[in-house]
């Protein structure tokens, strides 16, 4: 699970395991290209709301690309928390984060810090 596909950062986000339609488009945000610099942008409104997210550090120096590497998860929950304001991303990508939670955590039986901080991060924003 990547927010970003084959390492694109300039990139369409998805999640590598999301499903395509028939014309190879992804399911994840269909209509909705988020770019690196706009992730980018949505992970520093993230990082001005830190201190009321105490349990979840992410390190300073960490990038999209990094959390997508390491912290998948934990990133799509801080993406669709902080696009609140943009109704149409947010849902898109709100819709991903449930999407991955109900498949990966509750059926499949997933379980990770990656997951918990995930979902610490979406239930608190």
């Amino acid at each position: 699970m990547s927010v970003f596909a084959d390492g694109d950062e300039d990139g369409a986000e998805s999640t590598g395991d999301s499903p395509q339609h028939g014309n190879g488009e992804p399911t994840v945000v269909e209509k909705r290209k988020v770019t690196l610099k706009q992730a980018e942008e949505l992970l520093a409104k993230y990082r001005e709301k830190a201190s009321f997210f105490p349990f979840v550090k992410v390190p300073p120096d960490a990038t999209v690309p990094s959390l997508s590497r390491s912290s998948p998860f934990l990133l799509l929950a801080i993406l669709a928390s902080a696009s609140i304001q943009d109704r149409l991303l947010h849902h898109q990508i709100d819709h991903e984060f449930r999407r991955v939670l109900s498949s990966k955590v509750l059926l499949q039986g997933q379980r990770s810090l990656d997951f918990l901080q995930g979902l610490m991060v979406y239930i608190a924003w």
